[in-house]
Parts: structure tokens; sequence; C-alpha cells
């Protein structure tokens, strides 16, 4: 049977209830139709509405008159307009405001969603660069099975990257060729492939709650059909290493901070922060 938390007049969360006991809050009054629960097993919280249960009606149905946070007239005109909040938006406010609330109107909540939706992009792009700061930790090998590793397997990753060579690195690499050495345009391009293939494969890794990729395979090919495209292809078992020590003292630390980043990441990623306020 699933359970639930709720939002209590406080503002603080409550719980956990059967569907049947939530709609026994709801006939009593203890709790409205635009409470904000969430099920056990998930973090996002919707008013009680969403969840489609019989008794539970959206906000306009039951006929919501005033803002629960300010008191303010809820109403429709011509000249001048109060209406309740969508649900993501009181909820991306909840998430930064230390004042918690079951809905806001328009009078009392617009200027705060204008607000934490900037602070929303802020912590998120803070987020990913702390994330690219320390992807490079997670370590990529060819080998099927390090020596001492202890580790559970978590899934393939793959990669793909192309690049125009051009007119001018072909006539490069030409010449060079002629000369008996390596085509130094060509090199570069290989590398910076595999280098975006590889920050793709760690990328992967990290959202399959991985912390190393192993048995990697690189392919290289020219491509279309005039070959002016380079393509550099790569695969890998990402792993969970449970014995990370064995990667050097800090290792552990940084796999701890990495999984902190994403979790945190994947909680924001249920706001919007574009569109109007």
């Amino acid at each position: 049977m699933k359970q639930y938390y709720y939002v209590d007049d406080s503002g603080q969360p409550a719980g956990l209830v059967s569907a049947e006991e939530l709609m026994g809050l709801h006939r009593t009054g203890t709790i409205k139709s635009t409470t904000l629960v969430r099920d056990a097993s998930h973090e996002t919280w919707r008013p009680l509405y969403e969840y489609q249960f019989a008794e539970a009606a959206p906000a306009a149905a039951v006929g919501v008159t005033e803002c629960p946070a300010c008191g303010e007239k809820i109403h429709v005109g011509v000249f001048a307009s109060n209406a309740l909040l969508p649900p993501d938006a009181v909820a991306l406010i909840n998430e930064y405001s230390p004042a918690q609330a079951t809905n806001r109107c328009g009078k009392c909540g617009l200027g705060l969603w204008a607000e934490h939706k900037e602070s929303l992009r802020r912590e998120r792009e803070d987020l990913v660069r702390r994330i690219q700061a320390d992807l490079a930790s997670i370590p990529i090998l060819s080998l099927q099975s390090p020596l001492h590793w202890d580790y559970t397997v978590c899934g393939l990753v793959t990669a793909q990257t192309t690049t125009g060579t051009g007119v001018f690195a072909e006539f490069t690499a030409s010449f060079t060729d002629i000369a008996g050495a390596q085509s130094k345009v060509y090199n570069e391009k290989i590398k910076a492939g595999e280098n975006i293939c590889k920050g793709i494969l760690r990328r992967e890794a990290l959202d399959l709650r991985a912390n190393a990729v192993i048995a990697t395979d690189i392919d290289y090919a020219e491509v279309g059909g005039g070959k002016g495209m380079l393509m550099v292809c790569m695969t890998g078992t990402a792993v969970l290493l449970r014995n990370p020590e064995i990667l050097g003292s800090s290792a552990s630390e940084t796999f701890q901070r990495l999984e902190a980043l994403r979790d945190r990441l994947r909680h924001l990623s249920q706001y919007r922060a574009d569109g109007e306020a």
C-alpha cells in the first residue's frame, strides 16, 4: 500500500499516511485540495488534487476564495485579477524560501517566484561547474578486470564524436606523409575527439551511479562522402567501485562529493527555470 507525506498547517511535512487516511483528513477539513503531498517513494511535492483521488478536486472546484499564504482574495476581473500560482511555482518557492506555504497567489508569490527562478538557475550552473571539476576523477581503463578492484557492474556507456577535418587538414596530412612524419593536424583532432568521448563516458557513468569505467574500447573512422569527417567512438562498462581507496586516499571523498552534487542536480531538475513569472 502506498504511503504519503503531506504539509501541515505549520508548513512542516507530516505522515506517513495512506490514501484513505488522506481522504479522511480532506473530509474533516484538516487538509485542503491544494495541500502539498508527496508519495513516500518520490521527492516531488504536488497538491492533493493532482493525485486524482476521488474526493480531491482542483482548487477552483472547491471554491478557494482566499490565498492560503497571505489571505488576499482570489478573483478574476476585467481590469484586475489575483489567481493562485501553478503548483510547480509554489514548489519552487518552497524549495528556497524558509516560509513554506501550501499555495500562493500572484500578490504574495510572483516576486518570490521570479527571485527563486534566478536562484535555481544560479545553483544549477554552480552544480554543473563543480561536477565538471571533479568528473576527471572517474577513471577510464581498458582493463577488463583491474587487479584488486571490488566492483559492481552498472551498465554499458557509449560516446561518439565527429569532427570536420577540412581541405587544409587533408592537404597538410598528405604533405607530411610524403615527408614520412605524422600529421599534427589529425593528431590534434583525434585527441580532442578522445577527450570529448571520455567526458561523455564519465557523465553517463555518473548518471548510472557508477564511479569508474572499465573494458573501454576506442574506434576511429573517417565518415562522409568526401571523407571529410573524423569520428571517434568509445564504449565501456560503468562500474561502482566498492573499495575506492585503492585509487588513493582522497578518491572516496571525491566520489561522495560527486554523488551528492549529482543527486542535488537531479532533485532540481523537477523545477522549471524558464517561462514567465
